[in-house]
């Protein structure tokens, strides 16, 4: 489901104290695509201390090479 109506909640829950919000927000931002997506990813994993959300941002990032 690549509704990008959703990139400004899922942009909000990347900022969650909780880490699963945070991690699932990634999944969903990766999947949701298109370069709001990806600088929001980007500029969250200048900002994440969790390694779990870590992995998760970079492989939401690792969708957007070649598109």
């Amino acid at each position: 489901m690549r509704e990008p109506e959703y990139i400004p909640v899922l942009a909000r829950a990347m900022e969650d104290p909780e880490e699963f919000v945070r991690g699932y927000s990634a999944w969903a931002l990766g999947k949701i695509g298109g370069p709001k997506s990806k600088s929001i990813l980007e500029a969250s994993l200048k900002r994440e201390d969790s390694s779990t959300v870590v992995d998760e941002i970079k492989t939401a990032l690792a969708n957007f090479i070649g598109s």
